[in-house]
């Protein structure tokens, strides 16, 4: 069942949105892009439907920004891109723990898994 906003209790079919473009901002979907452009993992031809929902899930367990920790108001509404202006330095520390997070062991069963070379 399709869950609520950043994860929370199941959505009810009837409120889904009717197209993926018109989904509400995820700041752990939005790194999950960034980690894959970084080439953290690879669009899988034979697997890409939804995968950057599944590392999005993983990294929200794994990769909190200070930024979160300290927000006063409209803290659900936070975008990467917030972020990473109130906080260049830890913005750059998370997505980098969030790069090596995606070599990891823990995240071969994800789509696009490349793990670590070498």
């Amino acid at each position: 069942m399709p869950l609520r906003r950043h994860g929370s209790r199941p959505k009810q079919s009837q409120h889904l949105k009717q197209h993926v473009k018109d989904l509400d901002n995820d700041l752990y979907r939005s790194l999950s892009w960034l980690v894959r452009e970084a080439d953290g993992y690879v669009k899988d031809p034979n697997n890409a439907i939804f995968a950057e929902f599944k590392w999005g899930s993983f990294f929200r367990t794994r990769v909190i920004f200070d930024e979160q920790l300290t927000c006063k108001k409209n803290c659900m509404e936070m975008t990467l891109e917030d972020i990473r202006k109130a906080d260049p330095d830890d913005y750059a520390e998370k997505l980098g723990w969030a790069r090596y997070l995606a070599s990891s062991p823990e995240a071969a069963g994800l789509p696009g898994f490349v793990g670590r070379s070498g």
